[in-house]
C-alpha cells in the first residue's frame, strides 16, 4: 500500500498532477471539464504580462492624447460661436442692405416729389 502511495505522488508537471488528482478525486466526464477550465485559465495567465504591456502603453497613449482632446474641445466651442457670429454679421448685413434700399427708395420718392412739385411751379398757367 506504501508503494502505491509513493506511485502516486510521482509526478512531472503540475498538469500530471492535477490528472492524478482528478481521476482519484472525480468521474472522468467532470474531471475533463475542470481540467479544460483549469487550461483555459493557465492560457489567460499566461497572456496577461502581453494585456499588462498592452494596458501599459494605451495608458501613456492616453495622457499624451488628453492635450489633443482638450484643444479639440476648445476648437469646437470656437467653431459654433464664430459660426453663430457669422449669422449675426449675416442679418445684420441683410438689415442694413434693407434699410439701405428704404432710404434710398424713400430718397427717390421725395426727389420725385420735388420734381412734380417744381414742374407744376413752372409750368404756366392756362
Amino acid at each position: 500500500m506504501f508503494a502505491d502511495c509513493r506511485g502516486f505522488l510521482t509526478f512531472n508537471t503540475e498538469s500530471d498532477l492535477l490528472r492524478r488528482f482528478l481521476l482519484l478525486t472525480l468521474d472522468q466526464e467532470k474531471s475533463a471539464t475542470v481540467r479544460d477550465a483549469v487550461a483555459q485559465t493557465a492560457d489567460k495567465l499566461k497572456s496577461k504580462p502581453r494585456y499588462e504591456r498592452r494596458l501599459e502603453q494605451l495608458t501613456r497613449l492616453q495622457s499624451v492624447m488628453v492635450p489633443f482632446a482638450e484643444a479639440a474641445t476648445v476648437f469646437e466651442a470656437a467653431d459654433i460661436a464664430q459660426k453663430d457670429t457669422q449669422k449675426q454679421a449675416a442679418g445684420l448685413a441683410a438689415a442694413l442692405l434693407l434699410r439701405h434700399d428704404q432710404r434710398r427708395q424713400s430718397a427717390q420718392e421725395k426727389l420725385s416729389e420735388k420734381d412734380g412739385r417744381k414742374r407744376r411751379k413752372c409750368r404756366p398757367n392756362r
